[in-house]
């Protein structure tokens, strides 16, 4: 299921919610902020992000996680290069937003936003485009990230699993100490509370397997 309404949660941070599920996606606007709520999926930050999310997502007993494209190998019609074909391996801006309000300053909250990597988890075969990056193999190419988001959903079937085996008081103890403040726990003055390393996430990984061993 994909959908969303937006929700403007203060003067700073717009959260995407609905009715029928609670959902969380920062806003490009002062994403300083925004990443102390959730992770991001762009190249510019931490690859372990993506893993990330679906430990957020059991702790706020969350019913969708939203990601909103996979392989928008065509730039954004906001953007100065509106709806030309992206070179997905020789440019990383593949989401570019542009305010033309001559009274908001070219760059800062209100001016220029862009993401590398922003709507790609996959990169192309073939490019028809940019023959030059034609990697001439038979499959989409999976990125680092994917990986990661896959690593993710995974944990969260196997938190499931471990819940559901009468182990909730620990698996809640677990996602804790992984996620100390996310969403609306935290704000601009804190941190950001979960470790940018894969290590610690694997570390996690293997407690919640223990788990569910029989």
């Amino acid at each position: 299921m994909f959908g969303f309404a937006l929700l403007q949660e203060n003067h700073t941070q717009t959260m995407v919610f609905a009715s029928d599920f609670s959902s969380y996606f920062p806003s490009l606007n002062n994403s300083n902020d925004a990443l102390r709520k959730m992770a991001h999926m762009a190249l510019s930050f931490s690859k372990e992000k993506p893993w990330v999310n679906s430990w957020i997502k059991w702790k706020h007993k969350m019913d969708l996680y939203f990601v909103w494209h996979g392989t928008h190998w065509r730039h954004n019609h906001q953007g100065p290069r509106s709806r030309t074909n992206q070179n997905v391996f020789g440019y990383p801006v593949t989401f570019m937003y542009v305010n033309t309000n001559p009274e908001d300053e070219f760059y800062g909250e209100t001016g220029i936003h862009w993401g590398n990597g922003d709507g790609i988890l996959f990169y192309p075969d073939h490019d028809p485009y940019y023959r030059e990056q034609d990697r001439g193999v038979q499959a989409l190419l999976s990125s680092i990230r994917m990986k990661n988001l896959r690593r993710g959903i995974q944990d969260y079937e196997y938190i499931w699993l471990a819940a559901s085996l009468g182990k909730q008081e620990q698996v809640d103890q677990l996602v804790r100490t992984a996620l100390p403040r996310v969403l609306h726990e935290t704000d601009r003055t804190h941190s950001i509370t979960w470790s940018p390393y894969g290590n610690d996430w694997d570390d996690y990984r293997k407690k919640i397997s223990d788990l569910i061993q029989f």
